[in-house]
């Protein structure tokens, strides 16, 4: 996983908040991601759910499973902001 230069100059600045930032990143933003591609994607043993499938999966389980900062981010980006698979 590779940072942002942003995220690379937080950290010494901010020794805190860089460790939770590398955090979100590395350890509940990529798993919920790949839940919600694998969940929305065509595999070799199903069709799609859907995104419609896959936000549901991540809402119910929100605190659950998945961080819920993380899933409010990631639904905000789909409902609220738009954001499609292309």
């Amino acid at each position: 996983m590779r940072l942002s230069q942003n995220q690379q100059n937080t950290r010494p600045c901010h020794a805190e908040l860089g460790s939770e930032l590398i955090k979100l990143t590395a350890y509940e933003t990529w798993p919920l991601a790949d839940v919600v591609e694998a969940i929305a994607s065509q595999r070799p043993y199903r069709p799609a759910l859907g995104i419609d499938a896959a936000l549901e999966e991540i809402e119910k389980n929100k605190g659950v499973l998945y961080a819920p900062a993380i899933v409010d981010i990631c639904l905000s980006l789909f409902k609220e902001k738009g954001f499609a698979f292309s």
